[in-house]
């Protein structure tokens, strides 16, 4: 069996194309190396001599940047884009499409298999902060109920789609503050020693915040 840039090549199939199991040569470059070795096109990878293997794979090493180097210098463009911030390397960071593919729908391979558990999640959210806040009952723009709830849009994301926040309040002046985007707590007001209230929120004081942190990957 020929084993080249560290890839055991199937025996059965043509050489030019078992050389396409190596990442970073299609067709075009799998016929320039077989030109370039002086092999014949059709030849199969089980009549190649040991010195035909040598060939290409010398012309491979010489030529040609494969397999782990070629993955690394990948990933360090990418990690480059990332950190300077572009566009590129912003979309990258969010997990979408990076040369104007449209994301309404489609965009799996970068964005995953679609998430059933939107509505869950921001559902243990609103219980966690309606514990936390001491909260017994809810009603939208309720005047003398004991909490009420408001929604305000913040923002939209790259793509179109409408981030809303919703505001959380007590009648004791508790206040969380939540975002649709991935279900995301900017805002927890809690009194301190002093009775003034101030957010226990570590650094996400709004949806840019949230945006840039790059911590959600779906919209609720």
């Amino acid at each position: 069996m020929a084993r080249i840039a560290g890839v055991d090549l199937p025996k059965e199939k043509p050489v030019w194309v078992a050389l396409q199991s190596i990442y970073g040569l299609g067709s075009t470059s799998s016929k320039h190396i077989m030109a370039a070795a002086g092999i014949t096109p059709g030849i199969r990878v089980k009549e190649l001599s040991e010195e035909q293997v040598g060939q290409i794979r010398d012309v491979i090493d010489k030529q040609y940047r494969v397999e782990g180097d070629l993955r690394r210098e990948v990933q360090s463009n990418i990690k480059r884009l990332v950190e300077i911030g572009c566009y590129r390397g912003t979309r990258h960071r969010m997990r979408l499409p990076v040369h104007g593919q449209r994301t309404r729908t489609n965009a799996r391979t970068k964005k995953g298999p679609k998430k059933m558990v939107r509505s869950v999640q921001i559902l243990i959210v609103t219980c966690l902060v309606f514990s936390l806040c001491g909260c017994s009952a809810v009603r939208k723009n309720a005047v003398n109920s004991e909490a009420t709830v408001t929604r305000t849009e913040v923002g939209r994301m790259p793509d179109g789609a409408v981030v809303h926040e919703y505001t959380l309040t007590n009648a004791d002046g508790l206040e969380a503050k939540v975002l649709t985007y991935g279900a995301t707590l900017t805002t927890v007001k809690t009194p301190d020693r002093e009775g003034n209230f101030e957010s226990v929120t570590l650094y996400l004081d709004s949806f840019e915040d949230a945006l840039t942190a790059g911590l959600a990957s779906f919209i609720l």
